[in-house]
């Protein structure tokens, strides 16, 4: 079995409703074992639409790395995103590999860890909140010094939990 952390997000309909399904459906092949809270925050990166709501999980599985990503492919489908879904476009749900245990990986489809993981506010406090001590793979240190060295702090004000 491997760990892996996955991110969460959603800006379009029941934000809220459609990221539980979404850890339901998880499940099916996941062993969840942490979820962090959700946090709403405007949208970043250039993606338009309304405030997404973003959290992060901690699991176990059997699946190798393109198996999970066809397995998180599928739950988006299920749960509303087009297949051919355009990057800065809102989103029903957006299922990202943010770790796999201390796999780097650099495909076209595919680079783990995240390669946007340590830009976004969202992805770091909730990793802080569930996983503080998890290395990064790449430079080797915690989450929580990797948040101290960019300042990233858990901010009360982002509207956690709407």
């Amino acid at each position: 079995m491997f760990t892996v952390i996955i991110g969460l997000g959603s800006n379009l309909g029941r934000r809220k409703e459609t990221l539980r399904r979404a850890i339901f459906l998880l499940q099916n092949k996941l062993r969840i074992q942490r979820i962090s809270r959700f946090v709403s925050c405007r949208p970043a990166e250039g993606v338009t639409g309304g405030n997404f709501l973003n959290g992060v999980l901690q699991a176990r599985t059997k699946l190798q790395p393109d198996q999970l990503l066809k397995f998180l492919q599928s739950i988006e489908v299920t749960l509303g995103r087009p297949k051919n879904h355009k990057p800065f476009l809102p989103r029903t749900i957006d299922l990202d590999i943010l770790f796999y245990g201390n796999l780097v990986m650099n495909k076209k489809n595919l680079q783990i860890p995240h390669q946007a993981a340590w830009r976004r506010n969202f992805v770091v406090n909730p990793l802080l909140e569930i996983v503080p001590h998890w290395k990064d793979p790449v430079s080797g240190k915690k989450i929580e010094e990797i948040a101290r060295k960019k300042n990233f702090f858990r901010r009360k004000n982002e509207n956690e939990g709407s």
